[in-house]
């Protein structure tokens, strides 16, 4: 299982990428948070955001039949 420390290392690369490009940061950021939270239930996707450098809780446009 994933913990608080394997959180914070994957949190501070995103981060470095989001100071330089900001979209890959932020879709690579929800990618790593559905993993984590697949993996660790009490992960907290607003947190992990936060320590990425891209603000609080984000989920990505759900694709649908108008979109």
């Amino acid at each position: 299982m994933m913990t608080r420390k394997h959180f914070k290392v994957l949190a501070a690369s995103i981060e470095k990428l989001a100071h330089t490009h900001y979209d890959h940061a932020y879709d690579m950021a929800c990618d790593v948070a559905d993993a984590c939270a697949k993996d660790n239930p009490r992960f907290d996707r607003c947190k992990f955001f936060e320590a990425c450098g891209l603000g609080g809780v984000h989920f990505r446009p759900v694709e649908g039949p108008l979109g």
